[in-house]
């Protein structure tokens, strides 16, 4: 993606901010599972706990003092104040070429994306938003793709990926790149869940993964 100016402003986000961030991220994905329909189908989510993210950045960290002798501190980014009203994601650098100096297939993942105000909008089978596109959230993930390409730019990484796109995320990707694209992966980094409940018929369609994003893989 490259940058696009106009955009609105975003701040880091550092380790210390993410403790509180995912006992709220929790608090909102649990409310949304607890407000779905009668007779919908059976929830899935992994929840996004610090314990699991600092599993994320610990990596990072390592591999940062390894390859490049320094830590990366920047962990995300958030758009707005008030609570409530927030966009706000978190990130890891995972470099994949053993040549520092090289950013061939290095990636800056999105590990998770959160829009405080729209966490019910994502209750559908493949996760993404079904709500509409609504402008601001737009913006504000753009503002937030913008600083993951710094990121990305002074990490010495290729690209910058996330998982399970919304239309509201697809749509500010290409805010700042027009060419970015959905890939639908079938080959690779496939996320699976083994389960085995009791079940008439194929069990798939009966299940609708919640927040299948980056910060599930291990």
């Amino acid at each position: 993606m490259s940058k696009a100016s106009g955009l609105l402003a975003a701040r880091p986000l550092y380790a210390g901010d993410l403790p509180e961030l995912c006992k709220l991220d929790e608090k909102l994905i649990r409310k949304s599972l607890e407000s779905r329909p009668k007779g919908s189908n059976t929830a899935v989510a992994l929840i996004p706990d610090i314990e699991t993210i600092q599993w994320h950045h610990a990596r990072e960290e390592f591999v940062g003092s390894e390859l490049h002798g320094k830590k990366p501190t920047i962990k995300g980014a958030m758009v707005g104040a008030e609570e409530g009203k927030r966009v706000w994601c978190y990130w890891t650098r995972m470099w994949y070429n053993e040549d520092a100096s090289q950013r061939k297939d290095n990636t800056l993942h999105i590990l998770r994306l959160v829009v405080e105000d729209g966490a019910s909008s994502w209750e559908s089978s493949t996760g993404r938003h079904t709500n509409g596109t609504p402008a601001h959230h737009v913006a504000a993930i753009a503002a937030l793709f913008q600083m993951a390409q710094q990121q990305a730019e002074e990490w010495r990484t290729e690209q910058v990926e996330i998982w399970n796109p919304s239309s509201a995320t697809l749509a500010a990707a290409q805010t700042l790149d027009p060419t970015a694209q959905l890939v639908e992966r079938d080959t690779e980094s496939i996320a699976c869940l083994k389960w085995y409940p009791k079940h008439d018929g194929p069990i798939a369609e009966s299940i609708d993964w919640i927040g299948n994003e980056k910060y599930g893989w291990n």
